[in-house]
């Protein structure tokens, strides 16, 4: 598997790869996976749901620069993805999961914290936003944790997001 690594997005402990055509096995791996995505959807995605869904990873990742969609790694063992992606011209998602024997080892708040830096590279940028399910509260306290605030919350796939914002 070859590793294009991008210097904008680095962590102490893990490395993020944009994802390529080529890593379609890694991704539906975290998106057919019950428990990584409970909090997500509500459920796992089919596998024709998931290959749609990666298809729409790759066109988002050929379209931009530094914001997209990353399979994060340690050393060539994929863990989970990160994500920072435009919700406007001014504001970026940022989104992190990992697979189930991957959670408690604080991975997700290095995921966060690399995000959060590859976002002060992009200059038009003035918010970030986190949207999490309001039930996942470990991933409410990470955003908290980070100097994210809450900001609003609705009803999307039977689960209630909360929105939760901070500058870059």
């Amino acid at each position: 598997m070859a590793f294009f690594i991008l210097a904008d997005v680095k962590s102490d402990r893990l490395t993020y790869k944009k994802f390529t055509e080529q890593d379609i096995n890694d991704c539906l791996s975290w998106y057919t996976d019950d428990q990584v995505m409970r909090y997500i959807k509500g459920r796992a995605m089919t596998i024709a749901e998931a290959e749609s869904r990666f298809s729409e990873i790759i066109k988002v990742n050929q379209e931009k620069g530094i914001p997209g969609f990353y399979g994060v790694y340690i050393k060539t063992q994929f863990i989970g993805i990160a994500k920072l992606t435009h919700l406007s011209a001014s504001e970026l998602e940022v989104g992190y999961g990992l697979l189930v024997p991957f959670w408690g080892y604080g991975y997700a708040s290095e995921m966060i914290g690399a995000m959060i830096d590859s976002s002060q590279n992009i200059k038009q940028v003035s918010k970030l936003t986190g949207i999490v399910n309001k039930e996942n509260h470990a991933s409410v306290a990470l955003l908290k944790k980070h100097g994210f605030k809450f900001i609003s919350e609705k009803a999307e796939h039977n689960i209630i997001q909360c929105y939760y914002s901070r500058k870059p």
